[in-house]
């Protein structure tokens, strides 16, 4: 699993660099994110390790994404129950950059740690 997660660091990294200078389609300079989840179902038979409930296989996808060129700069695999706003915790907030989330991710611990990055600059 450790050489599919290097590998797709590679692959970010260089397309990142690719579309660093691409304004975001409404004309932001700013560095615009999105942020959300996925699950995913699975096969419980063939993925016992993913129970979620009963007979219910799942894992889910956090992911961010640099709306610029819609690249994603970060993905987390996790089990299906880890609750989205725990994706929070594993991002970095960048000074002067915008972040689109949905409801799943209210939280105050973000929203204080977002507001003393932003009173830092």
């Amino acid at each position: 699993m450790k050489i599919y997660k290097d590998f797709a660091q590679v692959l970010i990294k260089r397309a990142s660099d690719l579309y660093k200078d691409d304004y975001f389609r409404i004309g932001l300079k700013e560095k615009v994110y999105a942020f959300d989840s996925s699950t995913m179902k699975l096969c419980l038979n063939l993925y016992p390790w993913a129970k979620f409930h009963h007979n219910k296989g799942t894992f889910k996808m956090h992911t961010l994404i640099n709306l610029r060129g819609s690249i994603p700069t970060f993905i987390w695999l996790t089990e299906g129950k880890v609750y989205d706003m725990n994706g929070l915790d594993v991002i970095s907030v960048e000074p002067e950059a915008y972040y689109l989330l949905d409801k799943g991710y209210v939280s105050i611990g973000f929203i204080t740690t977002f507001k003393s990055v932003m009173h830092s600059m």
